[in-house]
């Protein structure tokens, strides 16, 4: 019995050993990927400092180029004036209504579109020579007609 016991506890003693040297090695990995994350992040933040000083060195000179003297002198370098009384048109403001429009127009024209893809699917030739002959189906090729632009898909 006391060598099954002897060799009981050195099975234990080998097993905890084992899980020592893993745990270890897991803490030596998290402790290099910590640090290269820090290493990471200060990358990062320097970066945006440095991105940060730039948009205000940019937003400073375009406040200087856009500055009223600087506009005159340079549309004086181009040969513009100022406009006339009768040069200015001034359109009204079009309001919520043509926007309704607008969006409503793009959905027909989307609609449009997709239901030009349909016809154009259902004309397609299904031989070789239906292609050269003309449709398959009887029907006259799409060459020189108003949808001759929709392209075979």
């Amino acid at each position: 019995m006391s060598q099954m016991s002897s060799s009981g506890w050195l099975l234990a003693f080998v097993i905890s050993l084992l899980m020592s040297l893993l745990m270890g090695l897991a803490l030596i990995w998290l402790s290099i990927e910590r640090t290269d994350k820090a290493y990471t992040i200060r990358q990062l933040k320097s970066e945006v400092e440095q991105r940060s000083v730039l948009k205000s060195k940019l937003e400073v000179e375009r406040d200087r180029l856009l500055a009223p003297q600087v506009l005159r002198r340079k549309a004086a370098q181009l040969g513009m004036s100022e406009a006339r009384a009768g040069q200015i048109r001034r359109m009204p403001d079009p309001g919520p209504e043509a926007v309704a429009f607008s969006e409503d127009f793009f959905l027909w024209h989307i609609w449009a579109r997709a239901g030009a893809r349909l016809v154009t699917r259902l004309r397609r030739p299904s031989t070789a020579a239906g292609r050269k002959e003309g449709c398959a189906h009887g029907w006259p090729p799409l060459t020189g007609t108003a949808s001759a632009s929709a392209r075979w898909r």
